[in-house]
């Protein structure tokens, strides 16, 4: 007599699992044990782990040293870049004097600042500065060149005229030369 497969013999057998499966989709004893299994190991190799950090507390201070001073370095850099320490660097980048630009005085002539006087200024507002000089020079150079274009087209326009002046009063001369005319 031949019997039916039971339902558990029809399920395929599962491998153990290396990742934690979703709790909904364990369906059998075998996984649930599966499961356990592979979260035990995990916490074992995370105590393990652990304790080997904690033993090594000299390793964990050595860091946090390294840690204070790449701190202090990166302070230095930014009163290098901001021109203020840290904790003034965050007011000083969204100041409406570095929003707008430089504020020019009624007679169009900067503070001090903007001479190069102040000495916690820093490469941001430093940079700034020669860019914005650098702007304005351009602008005038560009105004210069413009002229100087025009004054070359004159200059052309002045050297046709005076050729054409010379090919005339040579060609009076000429005319006037010639037996039987009379000049006027």
């Amino acid at each position: 007599m031949t019997s039916s497969p039971s339902p558990v013999s029809t399920l395929a057998p599962t491998p153990a699992p290396t990742d934690p499966l979703d709790p909904r989709e364990i369906t059998s004893p075998e996984q649930i044990a599966a499961q356990l299994a592979l979260l035990t190991r995990r916490e074992a190799d995370l105590t393990l782990a652990l304790n080997a950090l904690i033993s090594d507390r000299a390793q964990v201070d050595n860091a946090l040293l390294h840690l204070g001073e790449l701190a202090r370095e990166v302070d230095a850099l930014s009163v290098q870049v901001d021109g203020t320490n840290s904790a003034t660097a965050t007011a000083a980048v969204t100041s409406p004097r570095q929003r707008n630009g430089p504020q020019v005085g009624a007679l169009g002539v900067q503070g001090l600042s903007g001479l190069g006087l102040e000495e916690e200024e820093g490469l941001v507002a430093r940079v700034n500065r020669v860019w914005e000089t650098s702007e304005r020079v351009g602008g005038k150079v560009r105004k210069l060149d413009d002229e100087i274009g025009r004054v070359r087209e004159a200059a052309d326009v002045v050297t046709e005229v005076l050729e054409l002046k010379v090919g005339v009063d040579a060609l009076r001369l000429e005319v006037d030369e010639l037996p039987g005319v009379i000049s006027p």
